[in-house]
């Protein structure tokens, strides 16, 4: 089995338990747009941020809110 099959049929099983699916250590634009195309509910990694010191994170969600 490949690595795209096991994320596909992760995601398959998630959602048909009525799950949501959070993609972690995403790198890059084909990943990003992989998992996008199989419905994957939240994708997060350095392609969206770096790890962000606790005293930053407001500042950080409200720049990303707009």
């Amino acid at each position: 089995m490949t690595s795209k099959n096991l994320i596909n049929h992760i995601i398959n099983i998630a959602h048909g338990m009525e799950m949501e699916i959070v993609a972690e250590g995403v790198e890059n634009e084909l990943q990003s747009e992989y998992l996008a195309d199989k419905q994957c509910d939240y994708l997060q990694g350095y392609l969206y941020s770096r790890p962000i010191p606790i005293h930053e994170i407001f500042k950080f969600l409200r720049k990303v809110d707009r």
